[in-house]
């Protein structure tokens, strides 16, 4: 899938990064992030993993010789911990992380690159976002310490690349409701050369239909203090979250260096609407929702 493959688009201050997040049969949310970051003053590759309930943060650095990707068989390596589009694999100080994941839901690409962005993949971002699928299954063990945990439920996973996070953002995940809908949502005010714009994506997949928003397809938005809300043409997207649990967790600032605290649950709700004129086409509660509400 070009949504995963290594892009690795600069020598210098720029990063890349792989986020995963999967949730136990028993509602225990984890998230995994490999990443990359060639700040110049302190290139190194890492590993984030954490846990929503006790705020479990954890961030490994790694030489930068320590990272790889093979081409053929799409496998980011660090050291000896391995991610991939079916496996992740990690065995690190105290860490051991072996989940399958099968039944991914990989998105279409929309009249152009194979790119959640459209169009905006060819625009000279400093940020850009990639959803790898909606929604998966997930099959193995966590094991944190003397803690061990059995992962048989939901995957997702998405990565970015660039110079630089967004200076404002949201971001809004979930494939956990009892009807099988999934959502992806993100907007943020994205640097473009001298200026910058406020850019969005959102998924929502219901009874195997996509509905899709963004900048690219003539889509707007409205962002208020507790809810989003999102118009294309007749149709409006209503996205209500409720945050819970933050964890504190690092991102990347100007020119790739990893000092920018980001404050993510995976363990928050949310409310969703979707509307046609006057008629209800979608109305939803979603649970273990990810939640980064960056936005000023």
């Amino acid at each position: 899938m070009d949504t995963f493959m290594y892009r690795n688009l600069q020598k210098k201050d720029y990063f890349e990064g792989w986020y995963i997040r999967f949730t136990s049969s028993d509602d225990i949310n984890f998230a995994v992030i490999f990443a990359i970051t060639k700040d110049q003053e302190n290139p190194h590759c890492f590993i984030q993993v954490f846990k929503d309930l006790d705020k479990l943060g954890l961030y490994f650095s790694f030489p930068v010789s320590s990272f790889s990707y093979n081409s053929d068989k799409q496998i980011i390596s660090i050291d000896n911990n391995t991610l991939s589009l079916d496996k992740l694999y990690i065995d690190h100080e105290g860490v051991k992380i072996d989940v399958t994941i099968t039944n991914q839901d990989f998105i279409k690409n929309y009249k152009g690159p194979n790119s959640a962005m459209g169009y905006l993949y060819y625009a000279p971002l400093e940020c850009f976002q990639e959803i790898v699928y909606l929604d998966s299954s997930t099959n193995g063990t966590v094991i944190i310490g003397d803690k061990a945990f059995n992962i048989s439920g939901k995957g997702y996973m998405e990565k970015t690349y660039g110079k630089n996070f967004p200076s404002n953002w949201i971001w809004i995940q979930s494939n956990h409701n009892i009807d099988g809908s999934a959502l992806s949502f993100s907007v943020g005010k994205v640097p473009v050369l001298f200026f910058s714009i406020k850019g969005f994506l959102a998924f929502l997949k219901v009874d195997k239909k996509l509905y899709r928003f963004s900048t690219y397809n003539f889509s707007r938005i409205t962002v208020h203090q507790d809810k989003v809300i999102i118009k294309k043409g007749r149709i409006k997207l209503i996205i209500s979250p409720s945050s819970k649990n933050p964890t504190e967790l690092v991102g990347p600032m100007k020119k790739g260096k990893m000092v920018l605290p980001v404050y993510e649950s995976i363990s928050s709700t949310c409310d969703v609407l979707l509307t046609r004129g006057n008629k209800v086409l979608y109305k939803g509660s979603f649970t273990n929702v990810g939640l980064e509400l960056m936005y000023q």
